[in-house]
């Protein structure tokens, strides 16, 4: 009798709201999976509908669909049992769940029992939290199912172990982080070496709004050896044998730098904000500086010269060399810089002017906006920087901005060496302001580590520094209400997980 089974990964990207469109692609992967002899096609979570689809969840009209392409799926995956992610409605309840389809009907239901309500997640307000194990037979093997957050605690995946599962899948869309892989295999292993399952880790990949999503599945035995990794910030299908226990190895990726991990980020989150709401190209204004060569390079990166313009601003703002030198940069990326037409020098009234100005492209393309989080986060946010439509750098300090730039032209030099000075050689605002590593330290500890300023202060930093930066980052909240979205890539960005009051009495203690 057999002991063992084939699984396809189907690492996908898909699109929020997009009903018609995720199950094509899911049904794709299943006739590519039943091609190689897979039993069983696993997806991310929510795959069907896309992940987060937020207030779509609350309208009728949104239901009655889901629920009829699930069953159409079903129909089109005959062959091949298919595990995949789907909001679920019951007797007026709503459940983020798991479907295994199998010959053409829903032959079982896990409804995941974790909600986060932390960090970019709020699925309290749309689920109901399950309340059973799911333990399912693929190949004579007792395989249990567990969605996303159900992982980072135990209490979910011994229930699983308990009800005689062998081997756990687990459904994911865990956005990612700087150091959210390390996490993820830190945390799997755990639960591995707690209750001696192989573990099998499907996350979803790419773009959507301000999050995205890193991919990088993988496969952990019960002895904690890595038996699958895939790559990051890529859709593909991937096959794993499991026999005797275990998974046999498949192809491990290889590790990559964090500025390579990051650039893929940025490149693969602004690809999809093009694609998912239809823009045909982005557009932005070169100042030279830094930010908005980095937002080019990203820019051609993702989508091409042809889907590109970049307008260089006049002098009197930028010196002529830096101008000159963005120019020829432009040129190296295939892409011809218009000049400014509004016959204006730099002023008080530039960042207005220039969101007017780009909006004069052909219809439907983004503007992008180029400031960094440093920048945004002490106040230059009414600078040119940070108008547009979507931001590339909102959540990249400036610090990083310089080591993406330096790897960046490692792949084809583009910009210029001398805008490439040492990490926190000069400060962003105004001379006797604290250093650029400085600020983007203190920023990291009050933002993503929730560490008052007398701790920032314990760590060895000038209580005038903290002062400095903390002080403008509050008296700049109103305004930055006013940004655009942009990828997150640390722990907490200007976005869903930054929830600062506009006016507070509360005063920080030094």
């Amino acid at each position: 009798m057999k002991t063992g089974f084939r699984i396809a990964v189907a690492q996908l990207d898909c699109t929020v709201g997009d009903l018609a469109g995720n199950v094509a692609r899911i049904a794709q992967a299943a006739q590519a999976a039943l091609a190689e002899g897979a039993d069983l096609l696993i997806t991310p979570e929510l795959a069907l509908c896309g992940y987060p689809p937020e207030d779509l969840l609350l309208w009728g009209d949104f239901r009655l669909a889901c629920v009829r392409e699930l069953l159409r799926l079903a129909e089109l995956c005959r062959g091949i049992d298919v595990l995949v992610g789907t909001p679920h409605w019951e007797e007026g309840v709503r459940y983020n769940a798991a479907a295994l389809l199998r010959d053409g009907r829903v032959e079982a239901l896990y409804r995941k029992v974790r909600l986060p309500n932390y960090e970019v997640f709020d699925e309290l307000r749309y689920f109901v939290s399950g309340e059973q194990t799911c333990v399912i037979q693929i190949g004579g093997v007792a395989v249990g199912i567990n969605i996303c957050a159900d992982i980072w605690e135990p209490e979910v995946v011994e229930a699983a172990s308990r009800a005689g599962a062998e081997v756990l899948l687990v459904l994911n869309a865990s956005p990612y982080h700087i150091g959210k892989q390390a996490r993820r295999l830190e945390v799997i292993r755990q639960r591995v070496r707690a209750t001696g399952m192989a573990m099998l880790y499907c996350n979803l990949v790419g773009g959507q709004g301000d999050l995205v999503f890193d991919g990088a599945s993988f496969a952990i035995n019960p002895e904690g050896g890595l038996a699958y990794q895939a790559p990051a910030f890529e859709e593909r299908i991937d096959y794993l044998d499991y026999a005797q226990g275990e998974f046999v190895t498949a192809a491990l990726a290889p590790r990559t730098s964090l500025e390579a991990e990051v650039y893929k980020a940025l490149v693969l989150g602004l690809r999809d904000y093009l694609a998912k709401t239809g823009s045909p190209g982005a557009v932005l204004g070169l100042s030279g500086t830094l930010d908005s060569l980095l937002t080019l390079c990203i820019a051609v990166d993702a989508v091409g010269p042809a889907g590109v313009r970049a307008i260089l601003l006049p002098a009197g703002g930028p010196q002529e060399a830096e101008r000159a030198g963005a120019r020829q940069a432009a040129l190296a990326l295939g892409i011809v810089c218009e000049e400014w037409q509004h016959g204006e020098a730099i002023s008080s009234r530039m960042a207005e002017d220039m969101f007017l100005a780009v909006q004069e492209s052909p219809s439907g393309w983004c503007v992008l906006a180029c400031a960094c989080k440093s920048t945004m986060a002490i106040g230059e946010i009414r600078s040119l920087g940070w108008h547009g439509d979507f931001a590339v750098l909102k959540d990249v300090p400036a610090g990083l901005v310089r080591r993406l730039a330096a790897w960046r032209n490692r792949t084809s030099a583009i910009i210029p060496a001398d805008w490439l000075p040492a990490e926190g050689a000069r400060s962003p605002v105004e001379a006797g302001a604290p250093s650029e590593a400085t600020v983007d330290a203190i920023l990291q500890a009050f933002m993503e580590y929730r560490e008052s300023p007398r701790e920032i202060i314990a760590h060895g930093y000038r209580g005038e520094d903290v002062r400095w930066v903390l002080d403008r980052l509050h008296r700049a909240e109103r305004w930055r209400r006013l940004i655009p979205p942009g990828v997150r890539i640390t722990r907490c960005s200007f976005g869903r997980e930054w929830r600062y009051p506009l006016a507070s009495g509360y005063v920080d203690e030094y």
